[in-house]
């Protein structure tokens, strides 16, 4: 259902701006006083574009009430609330918007305009000093946000996974191999990676979580994702495992995505001649 604004008056509005945004651990209520006049009010409408990809960036935004969201490349990076900032680039060195803000419902939003922050400028620049600031680190957090959604790793991976009665093996065989492991990188648990290190002087360059706790799913993922070369899983098959369909799942995987998958040190072995004969280090 679609919430209609309430048209809170100024003074709610002057507490929503210094309570509920980031601005309440940078400015005090002096300050507060002084920069409230130079917001105006602006009403939206649910479907409202309130940053429009191309447009000048020239105001930033605040959202009073209703909620909105940013989208990029037509995917939703994040969700817009009272007190939430937006058009940030407005103090950065872009000249135009990236991405879209589009309201959710119907609410306000509260707006500083380039230009009155020139008024501001000359009015008190000590405040528009320490909004600079401000705004400053609020790009810089958007960036990295921005960063860590749209990151995509390339890197191609052979996976180690072993059962509890395995990793010895594992681990011999990882030693006897030294030279051809140092050569990729490599993925396997927290727990795996330890005794890799501690044991045979390799480590890791990704790792999951244990396989029980979602570790093979998390393979099968980089599988999908193209990033893994080669899976050595040295199972055990005398032994029930409660992960049991998480295991085949992943097998599963492989054979779609032709991805070589090594159960025992026999498959391991020749696993590792074909690499060794036919295929390019990755570094």
């Amino acid at each position: 259902m679609t919430m209609e604004p309430t048209n809170p008056s100024n003074v709610e509005i002057f507490n929503i701006i210094r309570d509920h945004s980031k601005l309440k651990d940078t400015l005090n209520d002096e300050e507060f006083n002084a920069l409230f006049d130079h917001f105006n009010l602006v009403p939206f409408n649910e479907g409202d574009i309130l940053l429009k990809e191309g447009a000048p960036a020239d105001k930033i935004s605040i959202i009073i009430e209703g909620t909105a969201k940013i989208v990029i490349n037509n995917q939703q990076i994040s969700k817009l609330m009272q007190g939430d900032i937006f058009g940030e680039s407005a103090f950065s060195r872009d000249g135009t918007v990236k991405g879209e803000v589009i309201a959710k419902q119907n609410g306000i939003r509260a707006i500083l305009t380039v230009q009155e922050y020139g008024y501001l400028i000359r009015e008190n620049p000590h405040l528009a000093r320490h909004l600079r600031y401000f705004f400053d680190a609020v790009i810089n957090e958007r960036k990295l946000h921005l960063e860590r959604f749209f990151y995509k790793d390339t890197t191609q991976y052979i996976a180690l996974i072993a059962h509890h009665n395995k990793k010895n093996a594992m681990i011999n065989f990882v030693r006897d191999n030294k030279a051809f492991f140092e050569q990729y990188p490599l993925v396997a648990t927290d727990a795996t990676g330890t005794r890799l290190y501690e044991e045979v002087g390799i480590t890791l360059t990704r790792k999951v979580t244990a396989g029980p706790l979602g570790g093979d799913q998390a393979i099968g993922a980089m599988v999908a994702g193209d990033n893994i070369l080669a899976i050595l899983f040295f199972r055990d098959p005398l032994s029930p495992h409660a992960h049991h369909a998480d295991i085949e799942a992943l097998g599963r995987l492989c054979d779609v995505y032709d991805v070589p998958f090594a159960t025992n040190i026999a498959t391991a072995k020749a696993i590792l001649t074909e690499f060794t004969e036919h295929t390019p280090l990755p570094y």
